[in-house]
């Protein structure tokens, strides 16, 4: 049979910290060579309503040996590179029916080749983003880090705030985004769901000031933190390349990022040209100390309480999806989640 689970089945079943377990497992595996991903790749085309607009196709993958499963992810997006509060972002517009997105998740066993499931990946991109900020944190911010600094109050800012509360005993948040409402709304929904202070401040320096945590979670392609607000003992996250400075991975005693490889693969159709991507996977000017593997094997280290931190989520693996959507799988399963389909609607008789 084939599971086909809807972003509300995977909400009843999902938890930050079990998250945060099985991509730390995912990642031991990878290290020990026993599960991969391969780059991600984006095909990019003139496409959408409006002339500026792109159509992107992104497709990922991850293969987890122990498990005995492989799990692909793909986006069909359209999308703009707006300006907003002085600062270029990338913008998924919902330009499907109902004001929707679309972006899957197909799991598949190891064993037979069946497709276990098929899952929306909204929150499960939510979570694994928020789960390996955590683990960024959980071995380099400092073991008493009780506050943070947030910037940014949209779909990703909530779990990053999650995930660093799973790893460090955060009893204060301050957040800070362009759109007054919006913080003003995060703030309140958040103190309730985490049970601790989370107040709405009106500018970046008030946000991260005194902060032991720096924690970057917006969609701008251009710096929105100057490396003068960094402080000696913060631990700096940030969740795309294009949204931290140059400045700020300099001053970083050490850097770690999620993975080497700096960029998807693009592929272009038609000779476009999209000035945006250039911002938002900028190179980098100096050599990591490693990625997440190095760093969850403990070949990375803070090495004392007074370096400035920075981890670098820099670009998502497909080796994530598999490791989340075999855990939601799981727990959707033995609580009879979903819709099941006929396995033979995936299958055919037919040698392909």
């Amino acid at each position: 049979m084939t599971l086909l689970l809807s972003n509300e089945d995977v909400e009843k079943v999902i938890t930050m910290s079990e998250t945060i377990e099985a991509l730390e497992a995912a990642y031991l595996e990878m290290a020990d060579q026993k599960a991969l991903s391969r780059p991600r790749s984006d095909i990019l085309m003139a496409g959408g309503q409006q002339g500026q607009d792109v159509y992107g196709f992104k497709s990922m993958e991850g293969a987890l040996l122990k498990e005995g499963v492989v799990a692909l992810r793909f986006n069909s997006d359209i999308i703009r590179w707006p300006e907003r509060a002085g600062v270029v972002i990338r913008e998924k517009v919902p330009s499907l029916p109902g004001g929707r997105w679309l972006g899957l998740i197909q799991l598949f066993s190891a064993v037979t080749g069946e497709l276990l499931a098929m899952i929306s990946d909204g929150v499960i991109q939510r979570f694994r983003v928020g789960g390996t900020s955590a683990l960024g944190a959980r071995y380099l911010a400092r073991e008493e880090a009780a506050t943070v600094g947030l910037v940014g109050s949209g779909w990703q800012a909530g779990a990053q705030a999650m995930g660093l509360c799973a790893v460090r005993p955060v009893r204060k948040i301050r957040v800070y985004s362009p759109n007054s409402e919006h913080r003003q709304s995060f703030a309140a929904e958040w103190s309730k769901r985490l049970g601790i202070g989370v107040q709405a401040v009106p500018t970046v320096e008030e946000a991260v000031k005194d902060s032991d945590i720096v924690c970057l979670t917006t969609n701008a392609v251009e710096p929105v933190l100057n490396a003068g607000l960094v402080k000696p003992g913060q631990h700096v996250s940030a969740i795309k390349r294009g949204e931290i400075g140059d400045d700020i991975l300099m001053r970083s005693d050490v850097l770690v990022l999620h993975t080497q490889e700096g960029k998807p693969k693009h592929y272009f159709v038609g000779g476009l040209e999209v000035s945006g991507l250039n911002k938002a996977y900028r190179p980098m000017p100096r050599e990591a100390d490693g990625d997440i593997t190095a760093l969850v094997q403990g070949r990375v280290k803070r090495k004392d309480q007074a370096q400035i931190t920075c981890f670098l989520n820099n670009m998502g693996l497909g080796l994530q999806f598999a490791a989340v959507a075999h855990l939601v799988y799981q727990k959707a399963q033995a609580a009879g989640l979903g819709r099941i389909l006929p396995t033979e609607w995936f299958t055919e008789d037919v040698h392909p």
